[in-house]
């Protein structure tokens, strides 16, 4: 089930995992997240009622795992991206991101990566990793509408 916006742990900056403790919280984060897999393009830990530092995001050929990620860099264009969420449903934000991100995580053998990611990639990237840190779309951006 993915948890709407009203619940606190939307807005509540998630915990870092570590080496010891991390395998059992993401196998469980991945097991809660399949279900809503083709509902969109990533999905935070904290959407599936785990305020753990982890979510997922589609690739174009896999759903890729980030545990602990920090974004480094924020850079390219800067644009304004209409964007939709899981747990605001019905409803789009006009949000200010940028094309391309420096970000390091952990992969799912908690092996430390340093990435680049641009466009749609950068987007998805920023959205979730707000997620992670307690933010929600409607806080950073204007609701769009038609």
């Amino acid at each position: 089930m993915i948890i709407k916006n009203g619940n606190a742990i939307l807005t509540k900056p998630c915990e870092f995992l570590t080496k010891e403790n991390y395998r059992g919280k993401v196998n469980s984060f991945l097991n809660k997240s399949i279900p809503h897999r083709d509902d969109g393009v990533g999905i935070a830990a904290n959407q599936v009622g785990m305020s753990v530092m982890v979510f997922v995001m589609a690739t174009r050929t896999i759903w890729k795992t980030f545990i602990n990620p920090k974004i480094k860099r924020l850079y390219g264009e800067k644009i304004k991206h209409i964007e939709g969420c899981l747990s605001i449903p019905g409803k789009d934000y006009e949000v200010e991101r940028y094309t391309k991100v420096d970000i390091e995580f952990y992969d799912y053998d908690f092996k430390k990566q340093n990435k680049t990611y641009e466009w749609p990639e950068a987007v998805i990237i920023q959205h979730e990793v707000d997620h992670l840190n307690g933010y929600l779309i409607s806080m950073k951006g204007t609701e769009y509408t038609e």
